[in-house]
């Protein structure tokens, strides 16, 4: 992807060849708060949505 970037921004005129040379990257990953949805969970909302609907 890095490679496909860098290539676009050569041909639109963006950047010169001469300035990739030398590329840092910042490879910096930080830890998100992402739930992905299992099926524990998933039946744990639907419990307490018909629970809900119940009363």
């Amino acid at each position: 992807m890095l490679r496909a970037t860098i290539t676009a921004g050569i041909r639109m005129g963006a950047i010169g060849s001469a300035r990739v040379r030398r590329i840092n990257v910042d490879t910096t990953v930080q830890s998100k708060a992402i739930r992905y949805p299992t099926d524990a969970r998933l039946y744990h909302r639907c419990r307490e949505c018909l629970v809900k609907a119940a009363r």
